[in-house]
């Protein structure tokens, strides 16, 4: 980096280097070098917010998601984990909001569907969240979380034969998902083996 300071490529692919060694504090500086220096590219910004976010740092990450937003408004990354950050603050319609977002720019966005469902079935909506559910399993029909998040409900509703191939196949490709177990048990009335 000393021989071209001014290179904002150079210090984002110094970034990711440095991100992928595990020394994220560095990676941090690095991206934010870069970002100073092309102040227009949404790509560095959403890196901080994946980095932060995994962290824990929050508001951190969803300023910067939402910085990548102003950038670039169509973002379905973005707007889909500014969603998930949302919703796990309580903030709900705003999460929708960035959710259905995401969904208007990609319509086969399973991560966005799958993310949405839960969120409206907490607000009351469950035939809504049902439909999405249903749409990214359909998109991602290996996704577990979403044949879990299905499967539930779908219990939930009082569908719960509806529900019990989507949480077989949830346990036929993570054997050790706990929700989707304690969920299809409750179903059978029998425990699993």
């Amino acid at each position: 980096m000393e021989l071209k300071p001014d290179y904002a490529e150079g210090h984002e692919n110094l970034a990711k280097v440095l991100l992928q060694k595990g020394q994220t504090d560095e990676a941090i500086t690095q991206f934010r070098k870069a970002f100073d220096l092309k102040p227009d590219a949404a790509e560095i910004p959403y890196q901080l917010g994946l980095i932060l976010a995994a962290r824990g740092q929050a508001n951190e990450a969803m300023a910067q998601y939402r910085k990548a937003l102003e950038l670039k408004p169509d973002d379905v990354a973005s707007h889909n984990n500014l969603g998930v950050l949302l919703a796990g603050l309580g903030q709900t319609d705003e999460a929708i909001t960035h959710y259905q977002k995401a969904l208007e720019f990609r319509p086969d966005y399973a991560e966005a569907h799958n993310n949405l469902g839960p969120v409206l079935f907490r607000k009351g909506r469950r035939e809504d969240a049902i439909e999405h559910l249903r749409k990214a399993v359909e998109l991602k029909p290996d996704n577990v979380d979403a044949r879990v998040n299905l499967g539930v409900a779908l219990r939930s509703v009082g569908k719960a034969e509806e529900a019990v191939p989507h949480l077989r196949r949830a346990l036929e490709l993570q054997p050790g998902n706990m929700a989707a177990r304690t969920n299809l048990e409750a179903i059978l009335k029998v425990p699993l083996r």
